[in-house]
């Protein structure tokens, strides 16, 4: 497949890649050879799910695997819609139609299914990368686990909530 770290510099490689194999870093490219060849361990990408989309699609990092689960054949192409919520498909699906045609940022809050049967919400984001005519080479893209983030949220509405009713149950007491 690959046979020197110059083949990587290809027009088929992208997403979290891009940065390397489009540089000048002659390291990082020797270690990004390595990595797809499967001679070194890829680097941990935290909490963060970096995937690619359109044409290309890399394989997920391995926070990507641990929350959904499955194998790279299972998430590449559309199969991957099958872990957003029902509720959010069709939001999702209309926030991607307006970035292809218009080439914004794919952007927004879904739910995902992870393996054990509960759903994280993920904001999203991605962007396409154009080739040397304008057109989309591919899109790169990254989702964070805002699960937390949005629980905390809720826990802070609802003690305002609360804070407001008993401020006003008191102002008329007096």
């Amino acid at each position: 497949m690959w046979k020197t770290p110059s083949d990587l510099r290809g027009p088929l490689l992208g997403g979290s890649d891009v940065r390397i194999t489009r540089g000048k870093d002659e390291a990082a490219l020797t270690r990004l050879w390595q990595e797809k060849r499967g001679e070194a361990e890829p680097k941990d990408l935290s909490g963060n799910l970096i995937v690619q989309l359109g044409n290309v699609t890399e394989e997920l990092n391995r926070a990507w695997y641990e929350l959904v689960g499955g194998a790279p054949q299972d998430w590449i192409g559309r199969s991957g819609t099958s872990a957003i919520h029902p509720d959010d498909r069709a939001e999702v699906s209309a926030n991607w139609r307006r970035s292809c045609e218009t080439l914004a940022n794919f952007t927004g809050v879904r739910r995902l299914r992870a393996r054990d049967g509960s759903y994280h919400t993920m904001q999203y984001k991605a962007s396409p990368v154009l080739d040397d005519h304008g057109g989309v080479a591919f899109w790169v893209g990254i989702d964070s686990d805002i699960t937390e983030y949005k629980a905390i949220e809720h826990a802070l509405r609802s003690s305002n909530q609360e804070l407001e009713a008993f401020s006003y149950s008191v102002s008329h007491d007096l």
